[in-house]
């Protein structure tokens, strides 16, 4: 079936309304004589980087087709890594934020019909003893000014977490974190190995699917690492021996990857390893 055809269609069944008028665009722009890939340009919202380039190398291969599946299947599978993340996430989110609540209530409840029978005894109080009675006067008696503090802090936080140097530190952080920082690392990873196999097959140079790569992970300590590795691409040096000095890296990853360079199988392993 012709991409006109084809898109037509699409456009027919789309319920998502503001889909459906971006399929019937990017038909209209086909129509006028643009590549697939050149209107997917006019939506970077909806359509990534990684994205348009397998498209742009499987159009100069004449491999569109098989592009479009791969990237079918490789949406799948990034929609799957990320329900598996949020289910692993919901239970100590859920205890994180029932804790809070039971702070709050000791603060506000608690602590204020203690505080009688902590001063009646006519001792002075342990520090510890008197921060917690403090912080509990300050939230009854200034409940307001306390609720805008923590809407203030959080709204610098996420002010602070767009620029640069906020975006990796709060990186650096979940990386760091005790037991969920493994969980995110084996996110990034899988989602590195996936997207570098997919550019890989399309046939993208191995340097563009680096940087295409890099910018897919989605955190930016390792999109840093790998832009480094890039440049040392140019260079000659190996993938697994760029990789081999970072911590970000398992060992175990970088024995895959250094028999997929070694077997010209880098795609196919790297499809292993993400799955693994």
């Amino acid at each position: 079936i012709p991409m006109i055809t084809s898109l037509r269609a699409l456009y027919e069944q789309e319920t998502n309304a503001r889909f459906r008028v971006v399929i019937g665009e990017l038909k209209e722009a086909i129509e006028g004589g643009k590549k697939f890939s050149q209107a997917m340009l006019d939506y970077p919202e909806i359509f990534t980087e990684q994205e348009i380039g397998m498209l742009q190398a499987g159009e100069e291969s004449g491999k569109v087709t098989q592009v479009l599946e791969m990237l079918a299947k490789s949406t799948e599978k990034s929609h799957m890594i990320k329900s598996k993340v949020k289910s692993a996430m919901m239970y100590p989110a859920a205890i994180f934020g029932l804790l809070i609540v039971v702070v709050i209530a000791m603060m506000v409840f608690v602590i204020p019909k203690l505080t009688d029978l902590f001063t009646s005894t006519g001792s002075t109080l342990p520090l510890i003893t008197r921060i917690v009675v403090g912080i509990s006067n300050f939230m009854l008696n200034h409940g307001v000014l306390a609720l805008l503090m923590v809407v203030f802090a959080v709204f610098m936080l996420m002010i602070f977490k767009k620029t640069d140097t906020g975006k990796m530190a709060f990186d650096k952080m979940k990386l760091n974190l005790p037991i969920l920082g493994e969980l995110f690392k084996k996110v990034y990873l899988a989602r590195f190995a996936m997207t570098l196999s997919n550019l890989i097959d399309s046939g993208i140079s191995i340097v563009r699917a680096f940087e295409i790569t890099a910018n897919s992970v989605g955190n930016e300590v390792y999109r840093k690492r790998l832009m480094l590795a890039r440049e040392d691409l140019k260079q000659g040096i190996p993938i697994a021996e760029n990789l081999m000095a970072s911590d970000l890296f398992p060992p175990m990853l970088v024995s895959m990857i250094d028999v997929g360079e070694k077997t010209a199988q880098l795609g196919e392993i790297m499809e292993k390893v993400s799955g693994f």
